[in-house]
């Protein structure tokens, strides 16, 4: 690593190589005002080597970093909007800026969509080593990020690009981010890609709950009367993803202990046991939970991959601490 620091009076440049810049602005916004952040993404230079198909999605994806690195998926920032100033999620705002945040209780909290320009920039990056892209986005339904995505690859002509609704969120999109990754390195070209893709979204099975009502209240996701009736009465909500990439309550249970039992129940109605799934867990300051029911899919189900990862700071900020969910993608 490296690290160079530049002032005059009391205004400082600092240039630094780390692994986690968002720690490096938390840092320095402790001990001063940051006036601008920038940051490059130095293992850019490591994708040279020509491919067939390059993989872009946004970070709602909840890939962990350095997975998507060694899949050569490259992924666009959403936005984190903290008291009217925007950050990219995961880069210059981490998933513990935003638990602070959030217990604090005072600031403003909300997501926008990246705009086109962010996936331009993507799109001019992967085109140095890419064919063609492919580009899989959170659901339409849930943002429109995948309006822009669209926007800028009708765009942006110099290789062939499809975009792809995962209709899904979180490891959802994650898990068919890695899928058409695992097709492209089979041979696999653009269209192939897509059309299985979109074969494969709908067949998507996904739990998720919260641990309370608060943050669907503050996000518009749940009235206010419904998110303090169902905490006073303690009440789980069991939440999904329709058809159409909507987010439904599939069921509910009275009581933190009872959702995992309720968990196993869904699982095992909905799956095939004679199937091989790859699965993924995600949560929010639930580690604790995610724990037995990693545990209960690789007992009860022919598992080719049990993926693990925390919620990025964009869905974090929606659903709260306390969350956790389980998506699974049939192989084959």
């Amino acid at each position: 690593g490296s690290l160079i620091v530049i002032g005059a009076g009391k205004l400082f440049h600092v240039h630094i190589h780390p692994n986690w810049p968002h720690k490096v602005f938390e840092i320095l916004r402790e001990r001063g005002r940051v006036l601008k952040e920038k940051v490059d993404d130095l293992f850019a230079m490591s994708k040279l080597e020509e491919a067939e198909v390059g993989i872009v999605t946004d970070s709602t994806c909840d890939l962990p970093p350095e997975l998507a690195r060694e899949r050569r998926i490259t992924v666009v920032p959403i936005k984190v909007v903290i008291d009217g100033r925007s950050y990219d999620d995961g880069v210059d705002v981490s998933r513990d800026r935003i638990s602070q945040v959030l217990r604090e209780g005072r600031a403003e909290l909300t997501t926008s969509q990246p705009g086109p320009n962010d996936f331009m920039v993507a799109f001019e990056e992967v085109s140095r080593w890419a064919r063609s892209i492919l580009v899989i986005t959170i659901s339409g339904a849930l943002s429109g990020t995948f309006r822009s995505a669209q926007i800028a690859a009708k765009a942006f002509d110099r290789v062939p690009i499809r975009v792809v609704d995962s209709r899904s969120a979180s490891l959802g999109i994650g898990l068919l981010a890695l899928r058409a990754a695992e097709l492209a390195d089979r041979g696999l070209r653009l269209e192939e890609i897509a059309d299985e893709l979109e074969a494969l979204r709908n067949k998507i099975f996904f739990l998720f709950t919260v641990g309370d009502f608060r943050n669907l209240v503050r996000s518009g996701r749940v009235s206010k009367v419904q998110g303090r009736l169902a905490d006073f009465l303690g009440l789980k909500p069991i939440l999904t993803l329709d058809s159409e990439g909507r987010i439904r309550k599939k069921t509910g249970v009275f009581g933190e202990s009872r959702v995992l039992s309720k968990f196993r129940k869904l699982l095992s109605e909905n799956l095939d046991k004679a199937a091989t799934y790859d699965f993924a867990v995600v949560h929010f300051e639930a580690a604790g939970k995610i724990d037995p029911l990693q545990e209960f899919l690789e007992e009860a189900f022919n598992a080719r991959m049990v993926l693990r990862a925390d919620l990025t700071p964009a869905l974090s900020l929606h659903v709260g601490p306390g969350s956790w969910g389980v998506f699974a993608l049939p192989v084959d």
